[in-house]
């Protein structure tokens, strides 16, 4: 459960992120002062950094929490506490389908938009 939490805080956090750095990056387009957008280059830099450490740490806690249910599951089925196993093998199928559905994520969003919309106009 800690590597869930953190991890959905952590996204919270790097979207917040990728908000403001659209609007930097918007923003630096109009710049004509070196200075400036050396400025906004280094934060852009540092952004793309930080995106490539969250995304790293971010999987390997992933990895760790797979192998930790694991044992949790091999430990619940040894003691016969199969309730609990079953759970277990539940909540880790749930979120390697979450993973692969990861991708799929933004255009199912947009067709359930694109299909509220055309119903909004009849």
């Amino acid at each position: 459960m800690r590597c869930i939490w953190l991890t959905a805080v952590l996204g919270l956090l790097a979207g917040v992120s990728c908000m403001f750095a659209d609007e930097v990056s918007d923003a630096a387009k109009t710049l004509k002062r070196q200075d400036a957008r050396r400025a906004v280059n280094a934060y852009e830099e540092t952004v793309k950094n930080a995106r490539a450490n969250f995304d790293s740490r971010a999987e390997a806690a992933r990895k760790q929490l797979f192998v930790e249910l694991e044992a949790a599951q091999a430990k619940a089925t040894k003691e016969n506490q199969l309730d609990e196993a079953v759970t277990i093998r539940e909540l880790r199928k749930s979120l390697q389908e979450k993973r692969s559905a990861a991708g799929r994520s933004e255009i199912q969003i947009i067709s359930a938009f694109t299909a509220r919309m055309s119903v909004g106009w009849m």
